[in-house]
């Protein structure tokens, strides 16, 4: 998790203040522990505040719009993109803590298992997702998602590898948008 806090420090420090030195060395280490925090980038940048998504229920909605899958009819290939968009969107409450360090699962969805990033990165108003899902152990989802985003939305374009056994690949394209809808409770 300090990754992803080091990660959109970077970006907002060098959409903000153009290359900045402090995100590629390691004398911002204020505590000597070998890794630099989200603080220590920000002190070191003459930074007060890291700018994270607002912390409380945010909805995610895919839509995926074409599949790449071998013996599927157009009916088939329809129906499965509904049911896999479904399965990517969710609605989600993210904590203070979840705000700076948005959850993997928060891309993938609710159905997507256990996620993780393969990388982040925001920088220049530019935003490149890359994460991986397992599900049961069985189905593996990579997703590569880039766009914009700020404080209280997202918007990207998605291209999703789905593996399935016996069934073998799945590529899926279309878009993922994200909205803060309020405080946590209330819609």
């Amino acid at each position: 998790m300090r990754d992803l806090v080091f990660l959109r420090f970077c970006a907002i420090a060098l959409a903000t203040f153009g290359p900045l030195a402090a995100c590629s060395d390691k004398s911002a280490d204020r505590d000597k522990d070998g890794e630099i925090s989200g603080d220590e980038r920000a002190i070191a940048a003459g930074i007060k505040q890291l700018t994270p998504m607002k912390p409380g229920l945010w909805k995610v909605e895919v839509k995926f719009n074409r599949a790449e899958i071998d013996g599927f009819s157009e009916g088939k290939k329809q129906e499965l993109l509904a049911k896999m968009s479904k399965a990517a969107s969710s609605s989600r409450c993210l904590s203070k803590y979840d705000a700076i360090n948005p959850p993997a699962s928060l891309y993938g969805g609710s159905g997507a298992g256990k996620c993780r990033y393969r990388s982040f990165d925001v920088s220049a108003g530019k935003t490149d997702i890359a994460i991986s899902c397992v599900r049961d152990n069985l189905a593996t989802l990579d997703t590569d998602l880039s766009g914009s985003s700020s404080d209280t939305n997202f918007s990207f374009a998605a291209k999703s590898a789905l593996r399935l056994p016996m069934i073998g690949q799945i590529n899926l394209s279309g878009t993922a948008a994200g909205t803060y809808a309020g405080e946590c409770g209330t819609k």
